[in-house]
């Protein structure tokens, strides 16, 4: 079991790499949690994204990511329920580009034991 603050992000840690693991070998993952290991305006960023899909084209090599929004009634999504989404969905395709942007840099080792 879980029992401390660092236990919690080793375990995010762990998990991403083994969703990464099965994104490279499957095409796909679900549940994917990410860290911006660069702070974003000072704040250290943390999400899990639904899904993220390899494209089946061989010239698109940019992954597709996916956030599912459950619904309580049978009807379609209220604006400002989209709107969120849409939001959600850029800070996840923010924290995607700095994590690609900086895959061949050291990591932050200090800002992220600091956090």
């Amino acid at each position: 079991k879980v029992k401390s603050l660092e236990e919690v992000m080793a375990a995010k840690l762990v998990n991403f790499i083994n969703g990464m693991n099965q994104l490279h070998t499957e095409g796909l993952t679900r549940e994917l949690p990410i860290v911006s290991f660069d702070f974003a305006q000072g704040i250290w960023m943390v999400g899990k994204i639904d899904e993220v899909r390899m494209p089946k084209a061989e010239n698109y090599h940019n992954p597709i990511l996916v956030e599912i929004k459950t619904c309580f009634q049978d009807a379609v999504p209220s604006e400002p329920q989209k709107r969120d989404g849409r939001i959600q969905l850029m800070c996840y395709k923010y924290l995607w580009d700095s994590l690609v942007a900086h895959a061949n840099h050291d990591f932050p080792s200090k800002q992220f034991f600091d956090y």
